[in-house]
């Protein structure tokens, strides 16, 4: 009798385990979905690393008086005109701004590194 009753024991507790996994198996499969969105909105939310419009850079033009307005601000980087180098370092007193013809148009290249930082701005006179 001893050896029936620990097998009825051992079979009902198998029968309740499996239940037991399965029931557990449906509720967390349920919410599963909700989970998962939960997870992609939060790395999602941290926005665009990179968007490209597809456009092409637009190349734009200016007027000389504003490349000399340009040089007494101070330059954040290094510019090129007519292919006279200038230095963002260099003293903007002691720069030679006859080189520049204040009512002329300029077109506008800018220079990137592999990076896509902005090394130097070339204006050429059109």
């Amino acid at each position: 009798m001893d050896e029936n009753v620990s097998k009825i024991v051992a079979c009902v507790s198998v029968v309740f385990l499996v239940v037991a996994a399965i029931s557990l198996f449906f509720i967390i499969y349920r919410d599963s979905t909700d989970t998962i969105s939960l997870i992609n909105r939060g790395i999602n939310d941290r926005g665009a690393v990179f968007e490209s419009s597809g456009q092409k850079v637009q190349n734009t033009d200016v007027k000389g008086c504003e490349i000399v307005g340009t040089i007494k601000n101070g330059l954040e980087t290094d510019i090129i005109i007519d292919y006279v180098y200038v230095s963002c370092s260099d003293d903007t007193n002691a720069f030679d701004f006859s080189t520049i013809d204040k009512t002329a148009w300029y077109s506008v290249r800018y220079l990137f590194n592999p990076t896509g930082e902005v090394t130097s701005v070339q204006y050429v006179k059109r």
